[in-house]
């Protein structure tokens, strides 16, 4: 629930804290603050750290007599039982604790679920209350009570003060307020469901694109499938990305109307609360806050178990937190029956192969997944091109691209997109001509691309071509991405090449500062430093470049010679 580095400094206070206390205890604290005890807590705590949770939770319960004296303990001993689905055990653990150790966030968010669930909506919404009036807790975590308590009140007499809550949460966060007020409207199936829906959909106004599933699951469930499928065919061509859509429109096109139904119900209370948990974990996952955002998701799968598809998030979690194993053991849930999460699965493993095993065996379980697909659809081939070339099989990217580019017409908003990863694969495989006409083409298409601009202007100066043009298209892509340090770099070298050693050092400073782990934007730094006569700090960053891991062998060569000879033979 916390960052690693105050948690280590808190637990270290907390460890001395047993060592000062030992002698002055008495017997029965003694045994509290034991070696084992103090080993089991460590021990936990560490492999809580290292998202081993089961393993945690292990140590952790070996140690129920630190329930009522140690407050750091029940908090970590929650969290541990969220991220294990052990809820219900969870549930009641709180319920034998004294109020006094029931004074952290998590313990009162937890409790008013469970009383939620109950409908003992007196004491749910009175752990709710106690969050929103104490000082200690964040504005988030008073955000996050505030509207679990409208819920609450909805539930309990069937109406909702809609401006009064649009009152209440803080301006940046309004669109809780209306994502809440869609769902209310929903669950009191009142006239204005549809225009709650459209508001939160609507493209021009917020376009949260998941919640056309939710607007569409209102829609079959009162069998109006046919604007249901109007829904979808706005927000849905062969390139959308949206998993849950295209699974929809999978089985709405099927026939299957009653799986949209089946997985999730606005009429169920315990639906709205977990979609709730869902919009806060992914909050969370999009902060890199994957931890904590695993553990709301955990609170959003046990109050919709139905709603698998919520475990893609868990799995990309666990991903990021390099925790492969269980990222797999999720992901392998995804079975052919969803063909559309199934291939998203496949398509996650392949890289989970290659962290866990090598590269090879993930291209050999690419090849495999993709063969059994039944009747792949341009975007299959799209999505395989794409791992090809992030593969650097740029002979296999190209083919699956051109594929792509001959199934679909140059109209298409991804047309451009595809001619310049291909013109991309082209350039790696030092195929200029072939590269530059494809990098040509998607500018034709889409003239002021920033990115295109930047990968064909850098090509350029690579090649020593078309200087002055590549330094035009380079500072246009840089007013449309200002802050982008690539495309500062190229800019930046452009003017190196082009004898203007002073601006080019600017713009070089700030892509150092951007990205100081780049060997090329450090290599190119240090040349504009020496080409502007202040050689020691060119040498420095040299230096600096060959201590970089990323940095490949043939750059170290070429930096080694120019710490001895400078650059008088060097651009």
């Amino acid at each position: 629930m916390y960052s690693s580095l105050p948690k280590i400094f808190v637990y270290i206070l907390i460890f001395f804290s047993f060592l000062l206390n030992f002698n002055a205890h008495s017997a029965n604290q003694k045994i509290l603050y034991s070696r084992k005890s103090i080993s089991n807590y460590f021990s936990g705590i560490i492999s809580s750290n290292n998202n081993n949770n089961k393993l945690a939770l292990k140590y952790f319960n070996n140690l129920n007599h630190l329930k009522d004296n140690h407050d750091q303990f029940n908090r970590e001993l929650v969290f541990t039982l969220v991220q294990t689905q052990k809820i219900p055990e969870l549930f009641s653990y709180l319920k034998k604790l004294r109020k006094e150790n029931l004074n952290f966030f998590d313990a009162n968010l937890l409790l008013g679920i469970s009383y939620l669930l109950e409908k003992n909506y007196m004491k749910s919404s009175s752990y709710f209350n106690s969050i929103i009036q104490t000082r200690k807790f964040s504005n988030f975590e008073k955000l996050i009570a505030q509207s679990l308590l409208s819920y609450v009140k909805v539930f309990e007499n069937r109406s909702h003060d809609y401006e009064t809550e649009l009152n209440i949460i803080p301006k940046n966060y309004k669109n809780f307020a209306l994502i809440n007020n869609a769902f209310i409207s929903c669950y009191l199936d009142n006239k204005n469901v549809d225009e709650n829906f459209l508001r939160i959909i609507n493209p021009d106004t917020l376009n949260f694109t998941r919640y056309n599933f939710f607007y569409i699951n209102f829609l079959v469930s009162k069998n109006r499938n046919n604007e249901a499928l109007k829904v979808l065919e706005k927000n849905n061509d062969i390139f959308n990305t949206n998993l849950l859509l295209n699974q929809t429109k999978s089985w709405l096109k099927k026939g299957k109307a009653n799986k949209v139904k089946d997985i999730f119900d606005c009429r169920n209370p315990n639906h709205l609360i977990s979609e709730f948990f869902y919009l806060i974990a992914n909050l969370h996952s999009s902060e890199e806050n994957y931890a904590l955002s695993n553990f709301y998701l955990n609170l959003s799968l046990y109050l919709n178990p139905d709603f698998i598809f919520n475990n893609a998030l868990l799995a990309e979690n666990y991903f990021q937190l390099k925790d492969y194993q269980n990222s797999k053991k999720i992901y392998l849930m995804f079975d052919s029956k969803n063909q559309i999460y199934s291939w998203y699965a496949k398509k996650r493993l392949v890289w989970i192969k290659s962290k866990i095993e090598n590269d090879e065996s993930a291209i050999n379980f690419l090849n495999k997944s993709f063969k059994k697909l039944k009747n792949p659809t341009v975007k299959n081939y799209y999505d395989l091109a794409n791992l090809f070339k992030d593969f650097e099989k740029y002979e296999d990217s190209i083919k699956y691209y051109t594929k792509v580019l001959n199934d679909i017409s140059n109209d298409n908003p991804l047309y451009s997109e595809i001619l310049y990863k291909r013109g991309m694969s082209y350039e790696r495989l030092k195929l200029w001509k072939k590269s530059e006409n494809d990098l040509i083409q998607s500018l034709n298409l889409v003239p002021e691309e920033p990115y295109v601009l930047n990968y064909l202007a850098y090509s350029w100066l690579e090649r020593n071509i078309n200087l002055e043009k590549s330094i035009e298209m380079l500072e246009v892509a840089l007013s449309k991405e200002k802050r982008d340090p690539y495309i500062m770099d190229s800019l930046g070298w452009g003017m190196y090449l082009t004898g203007r050693y002073e601006e080019a050092e600017k713009l070089l400073q700030k892509a150092v500062e951007l990205m100081p782990l780049d060997p090329i934007v450090n290599d190119h730094y240090a040349d504009i430093l020496w080409k502007l006569n202040k050689n020691l700090q060119a040498s420095y960053f040299w230096n600096y470049v060959l201590s970089l891991k990323t940095t490949e062998n043939e750059m170290k060569d070429r930096i080694k010679e120019k710490l001895i000879l400078g650059i008088q033979n060097h651009s």
